[in-house]
């Protein structure tokens, strides 16, 4: 009888909920049949999922339809009111028109005023039993009916007085006999049971009940709803963090600025931010035994036990759980995930539980749970955070505690040894011993805050630290400390010389009694220093020796592998790859052996390991390593190693061909580094989006970001020095020749570029050659042949592979070099060399283009899309290759293209060579297949050209424009 189509108006805001509307809108045909029909829709859902919403569109479409609407919102002020929401919904009727109620029965009357005390005009009348007044009511809206169809909506039944819940119950039982469409919301688990005993029907049979069941919104549906409303980190998170719950999205994506990467702060994970109204409003319906076990809980936090919350909330313990029920009845708790906990069903209840608690209430609570759990053995980071909010100002046996657990969670929680570091400062005295105790929690807050790349507050830190009285200190291990960081400051703010120099005076007076643990870590720290330092490398190599010998007599397997980690990419710089690589694989070993609890501690380590992979150009590696890097520097807060990460990934999706990805990754980056005062992490995140930039041929962005401050801060520096050769082929591409060699120059100290990392320095020949062969200058070649000796010398088969294009391009010889080139790099797989095996066809195909043989420009476009195709279509390359297709298209015969086109590529290249006169067995050989399988294709050729000779093929070809050296086509 119901036709679910599309309902006539489906409010778009209403993302998820078509199958809601449909029903409703079947329902409403129901009602203007030729045979009317009424029913029942029960609309059941948890808080938030949008059962008001659901409810303002259905009492939109009955509008519009005309239908007489009466729309109730219950509320808990009205709970004590004998049938309430029924008075509210009829009420203006009965005023208006007396004819509803003229001609009644004396018992229908008398009932109708017992529910309406307006129509009690004979004096007080007694409430009437339920039932009666649900058979009054059947009788009311049949009169009401008599027009136009009746649609009641009731919003929030669970609020309900009892007498309109068994009033209800009655109607849902027998609804009228009538055109009457009844609407009901509520908490499912806040309902009771009238509504669950009522059988529910599919919605088909007349004066049926249909049961609807709210459910979270579906990644799609939370996609439809915020797209173009929210960034695209809002929008990809919303799932995970909302649980696709309307009203949590709403709050959550309320702070949104619609900036790309902008922070995914929701209000809840925000200390100050006030909870909305309508959460606070939840609270005031619950019971007082209620609200004190849910203030417990919130005091608690997550799975929080039955026993704990009891004490806090200083109930009995049958109270604690008649709470604790009504809780989770009301949708505020769950079961949490160990036996007899509880945990609120979303971080923003939770907030605004705590944050509607009285002060002074919370006080107390969280000194007793700290108490509490201190007695129980709980480790310390496990009620720190109650100390922390629940001590009084000045307490040293507070701040011992804060300290403690600050130290046990800083490798994996940066943020909270933060917090309870500063905590632990504020509560201890101002006197000397306060001051003995405040100086090793100072030089610990700085590390801390040099993890977040706060450089400001490490610089006021340190100099608290120094203004205490007795700074001055025999205690070597503390000035190591303190050298350490002092040394990693200068390197974040872009002065590798002065952390060199302060590594170098600190190693002097490096302790000896500690096994050598504090003099590894200071020589591990010189070598990364060392490492960043631009020029000849006469000084990081031995200080990565020292590095590796100091770590090894350590004892440390952490202090080993970043050892190795950071001598492999200084040995590379240095140009000995095999050192390069021996290190990096030990370092690969090691790292495979640490805990996780290990590397926690170190994410930078992952990151110097992903680097070293990803400059031995082994992606597979460096993807792993960088990715595991970012996944543990994010919860542990290390910003630095972050940054690094992002970027090595980003150039990781350069090499791939994969641009959106490394321009997404790269903005990742720049927005990191943009919330610290770092140099070097500006830097360094700026030329990678040059780098993106120059590939996406955005010239003037990378021109503007190689510019930045930050960069010509950081002068002299590796970054600094990459920056240039960015910006020099920026220049190159923009046709400035001269800008781009003067660059190169001068980046590189001369014509012999000692002060680039050798890594670096095929490139900067390369450039070099090109802006030669654009000014005409004979030495092109030359620079290009230096570019191939580095490459070679490295065994870095992408570098390689760029180099001899670049030699190929600006030797200015026939096609059949690029095309040999392109073959070669084509067959030797990874995503560098294919890009440059794409390129590398698109100049033959110039080339061939250049001399007329519009055939064979045409065979290298096929094998440029085929090399593209197994990249992934990246966008850049498919337009290159549409592009260079077009302009062959134009000047290709039109009978010989007509002829060719039937050919698949392998067909065309396999037609080329025979018309140059090879046998089947040259082709086979030359293209590495059978001749059985050249004696398939040539008989495809021969049917689909409609020719019975190798000679009418080399006809065709040479229509088609081949000449004597077209060598066209295509590789497996």
């Amino acid at each position: 009888m119901f036709d679910l189509g599309q309902p006539r108006s489906a409010p778009s805001s209403l993302a998820g909920r078509c199958r809601e509307l449909q029903l409703f809108t079947a329902r409403l045909d129901a009602l203007t049949a030729v045979e009317p029909v009424g029913g029942v829709l029960l609309v059941a859902g948890a808080r938030g999922l949008g059962r008001t919403a659901l409810l303002g569109a259905y009492a939109e479409l009955a509008r519009d339809r005309g239908h007489r609407l009466r729309s109730v919102a219950i509320s808990v002020r009205g709970a004590h009111r004998p049938y309430a929401p029924v008075v509210e919904a009829f009420e203006d009727d009965l005023a208006d028109r007396p004819e509803l109620t003229a001609g009644l029965d004396p018992v229908t009357r008398r009932t109708l005023a017992g529910v309406f005390p307006r129509l009690a005009t004979d004096g007080p009348v007694a409430v009437p039993a339920p039932y009666d007044a649900a058979s009054a009511l059947r009788t009311l809206c049949g009169r009401l009916t008599a027009d136009r169809p009746l649609v009641l909506l009731f919003d929030d039944v669970q609020r309900a007085d009892p007498a309109t819940v068994a009033l209800l119950h009655e109607l849902l039982r027998r609804p009228p006999r009538a055109p009457v469409l009844t609407v009901l919301t509520y908490h499912r688990r806040r309902s009771g049971a009238p509504f669950g005993a009522v059988p529910t029907t599919s919605g088909t049979a007349p004066t049926s009940v249909t049961h609807v069941e709210l459910a979270p919104l579906g990644p799609d549906d939370v996609a439809a709803l915020g797209r173009g409303r929210v960034c695209g980190r809002h929008l990809r998170s919303a799932p995970a963090l909302s649980g696709g719950n309307p009203a949590l999205l709403r709050e959550y994506w309320r702070n949104c600025t619609g900036e790309p990467y902008c922070p995914v702060v929701p209000w809840w994970s925000q200390p100050d931010a006030v909870p909305p109204a309508e959460f606070c409003a939840e609270l005031e319906t619950l019971t007082p035994g209620a609200r004190s076990v849910a203030r417990a809980a919130a005091v608690l936090g997550n799975d929080a036990d039955v026993e704990l919350v009891t004490a806090l909330s200083r109930l009995a313990s049958a109270d604690a759980l008649t709470g604790l029920d009504e809780l989770v009845d009301a949708g505020f708790l769950e079961a949490g995930r160990g036996v007899g906990t509880f945990r609120f069903v979303h971080p923003a209840l939770l907030a605004a539980v705590y944050r509607s608690t009285p002060q002074g209430w919370l006080l107390a609570a969280h000194e007793l749970a700290a108490d509490l759990l201190r007695h129980r053995g709980a480790p310390v980071q496990a009620y720190a955070d109650h100390v922390e909010r629940g001590a009084s100002v000045a307490s040293v046996a507070a701040a011992e505690v804060l300290i403690a657990a600050a130290r046990a969670v800083a490798g994996t929680d940066n943020d909270r040894a933060l917090r309870w570091y500063v905590a632990a400062e504020r509560m201890l005295p101002a006197d000397p011993e306060g001051d003995r105790r405040r100086r090793p929690l100072l030089t610990a807050l700085a590390r801390c805050q040099l993890r977040a790349a706060d450089l400001a507050a490490v610089r006021s830190v340190l100099d608290r630290r120094d203004a205490l009285a007795g700074t001055t200190t025999t205690d070597r291990v503390e000035q190591a400390r303190v050298a350490g960081i002092r040394a990693d400051l200068a390197m974040l703010a872009g002065s590798p010389l002065e952390a060199q120099d302060l590594l170098i005076r600190a190693l002097r007076t490096a302790p000896a009694h500690d096994g050598g643990a504090h003099s590894a870590r200071l020589r591990v720290a010189l070598s990364v220093a060392g490492a960043f330092e631009a020029g000849p490398l006469e000084n990081a190599p031995p200080w990565c020796e020292d590095a590796i010998v100091a770590a090894v007599g350590s004892g440390s397997r952490v202090l080993q592998a970043q050892a190795l980690a950071v001598n492999a990419v200084v040995r590379l710089a240095a140009r000995v790859p095999g050192a390069a690589v021996r290190s990096a694989d030990e370092c690969g070993q090691l790292v495979g052996r640490l805990s996780a609890d290990e590397l926690a501690g170190r994410p930078a380590l992952l990151g110097w390991l992903g680097w070293a992979d990803l400059l031995l150009e082994r992606p597979a590696s460096a993807h792993d390593r960088l990715n595991r890097c970012l996944l543990v520097a994010g919860p542990s807060g290390d910003v630095p190693a972050q940054v690094a990460a992002l970027c090595g990934l980003a150039l990781l999706a350069v090499r791939e061909s994969r641009l959106d990805d490394a321009a997404g990754l790269a903005a990742r980056a720049l927005a990191l580094a943009d919330r610290t005062d770092s140099t070097l992490l500006a830097a360094m995140a700026a030329v990678v989006r040059a780098e993106v930039a120059l590939e996406r041929d955005e010239l003037d962005q990378a021109l503007e970001l190689t510019g930045t401050s930050p960069v010509d801060a950081v002068v002299n520096s590796a970054w600094w020095h990459r920056a240039q050769l960015v910006r020099a082929e920026a220049q190159l591409r923009a046709g400035d020749a001269d800008a781009c060699r003067l660059l190169v120059l001068e980046s590189g100290g001369g014509e012999d570029l000692v002060r680039l990392p050798a890594f670096e320095q095929a490139r900067a020949f390369g450039l070099l050659a090109r802006a030669g062969a654009a000014r005409g200058q004979d030495a092109a070649p030359i620079w290009a042949k230096r570019a191939c000796v580095v490459a070679t010398e490295l065994g870095l088969p992408e570098q390689i592979a760029l180099a001899q294009l670049v030699l190929v391009e600006v030797n200015g010889s026939h096609a059949e070099e690029p095309h040999l080139l392109a073959r070669r790099l084509g067959a030797q797989g990874g995503s560098g060399c294919r890009a440059t095996a794409v390129r590398a066809c698109l100049l033959a195909a110039r080339r061939y283009l250049g001399v007329g043989s519009t055939s064979a420009a045409d065979a290298e476009l096929h094998h440029a899309a085929d090399l593209v195709a197994r990249l992934g279509s990246p966008a850049h390359l498919v337009a290159a290759v549409e592009s260079a297709r077009a302009e062959v298209a134009v000047e290709m015969p039109p009978t010989a293209a007509g002829h060719l086109g039937l050919l698949s590529p392998r067909e065309s290249e396999i037609a080329c060579l025979v018309a140059r006169g090879l046998t089947n067995r040259q082709i086979a050989r030359l293209l590495t297949l059978s001749p059985k399988t050249v004696e398939t294709h040539l008989g495809r050729i021969f049917v689909k050209l409609a020719v019975s000779s190798r000679a009418e093929i080399a006809h065709l070809v040479g229509r088609a424009g081949a000449v004597t050296h077209d060598v066209p086509g295509r590789t497996a």
